[in-house]
């Protein structure tokens, strides 16, 4: 009688290495395997026919920082040792407004946002501080500090006023300014240099016309000689993402809560959004001290220099009507018990 064996081929099984065999593996892969002073391969790496013990290997992976496993060569059993390595490098995730602006790190040039979208990644940066200047090809630009940190994509973007288009009105009167739209109509959206957006109408425009980068330089030359600030030589600082966003009691509240030491460890240097009440409003006064908001007498917002007309209406209404308002700003730490957000604008 013949019997034939049980049909177990749905059943799981498992694999094992043979003994005295060791498995290498690292996440990601090509990582160097080192024994002392021996290299022994990359990984994935199989190693077969050594004497038993144990071995200390050390794995370095491109970018990586190095990885130190035991191994155990035996008779017995196999092993395998998978390695997930920690990046040492960065990125660097940069959006432009306009695009086609040229990005450089610590003066090096980097390479150019997308003409259609304006962002730019930039991978396998060594982490540390660094300077990214963001330049338009007419010489107007934006720089700022930044640190790069491990294993991470920082975010930044840089706005840049450029006169972009000239308009020519039915009435004669020509207007220059950065275009924000223009949709199937003909309408436009321009937008001043004091930030200040207007809507055109197609029946209101003779002429629309998009101006090159010498005639852009031109522009910046010519408002230099009247006086005005030159964009092109400005220094703006690259936005971020706010640290913080909270309110004033919030802030107070944290005040409270730690030594002037852990206060400014956790908010000096970082960009805080902060909405409340102004208890007390001091105008700019000459071309060197900041106008000053004060929500309380323990939080001070000094605003930017030049802060405009408009944004100084916003604020004094806010103020009659006993309502809240939000600025942004760099905290500058605690002085004379005194919270400090420095190179604040408002927010409306």
């Amino acid at each position: 009688q013949i019997q034939l064996p049980e049909d177990n081929t749905n059943k799981p099984f498992a694999m094992h290495l043979r003994a005295g065999v060791v498995l290498l593996t690292s996440n990601p892969a090509g990582a160097s395997v080192w024994h002392g002073r021996q290299l022994y391969g990359v990984t994935p790496l199989l190693l077969k026919n050594l004497p038993e013990g144990q071995y200390d290997f050390s794995l370095h992976g491109p970018g990586c920082e190095p990885y130190k496993v035991t191994a155990t060569v035996s008779r017995a059993k196999g092993e395998v040792i998978s390695a997930d390595l920690k990046s040492t490098l960065g990125s660097i995730a940069v959006t432009s407004r306009p695009p086609g602006c040229r990005v450089y790190l610590d003066g090096i040039f980097k390479g150019v946002t997308s003409a259609d979208t304006g962002e730019l990644l930039l991978a396998d940066l060594a982490a540390g501080p660094a300077t990214m200047k963001v330049e338009h090809p007419s010489g107007v630009f934006a720089s700022g500090a930044i640190t790069i940190a491990k294993g991470t994509t920082l975010e930044r973007s840089a706005t840049l006023w450029v006169p972009t288009h000239s308009l020519t009105l039915i009435d004669g009167k020509k207007i220059v300014g950065l275009l924000l739209e223009q949709n199937e109509h003909g309408d436009v959206v321009l937008e001043d240099r004091n930030r200040r957006a207007e809507r055109f109408l197609k029946p209101q425009i003779t002429d629309i016309k998009a101006l090159s980068n010498e005639e852009i330089a031109d522009f910046f030359k010519s408002a230099d000689k009247d006086g005005e600030k030159n964009a092109a030589n400005s220094t703006t600082e690259l936005s971020r993402k706010d640290d913080f966003s909270m309110s004033a009691p919030a802030l107070l509240q944290e005040l409270k809560r730690l030594t002037i030491h852990d206060f400014n460890e956790m908010y000096k240097g970082k960009q805080i959004l902060l909405t409340g009440q102004t208890t007390l409003r001091q105008q700019q006064k000459g071309d060197k001290t900041p106008a000053m908001l004060y929500f309380g007498h323990q939080i001070c917002a000094r605003l930017a220099l030049g802060t405009s007309a408009e944004d100084w209406e916003h604020i004094s209404a806010a103020a009659k009507n006993n309502a809240p308002i939000s600025v942004r700003g760099i905290c500058d730490g605690i002085k004379d018990k005194a919270v400090i957000l420095d190179r604040c604008i408002v927010v409306q």
